[in-house]
């Protein structure tokens, strides 16, 4: 399972940018939307050990790999 996280510092956003992601969400099949308040640094540094991690080149290959994501 692949997991996108997402940090929002101004927490007034957060109701805004849930539906906008549920909208834009709902157009893929089996993504779903799971809001994990619990995240801890911990659970981080436990993914980084377990290997649960992608490393890109760049930006530009970050969004080439989203966009092929996108396009399957």
């Amino acid at each position: 399972m692949t997991q996108l996280v997402i940090n929002i510092e101004d927490a007034s956003v957060k109701s805004a940018l849930k539906q906008a992601l549920l909208k834009v969400m709902n157009n893929f099949k089996g993504v779903t939307f799971d809001e994990e308040e619990n995240y801890t640094l911990d659970d981080a540094i436990e993914e980084i050990r377990n290997g649960d991690t992608v490393t890109y080149e760049s930006v530009d290959d970050f969004l080439s790999s989203i966009r092929r994501e996108i396009q399957d």
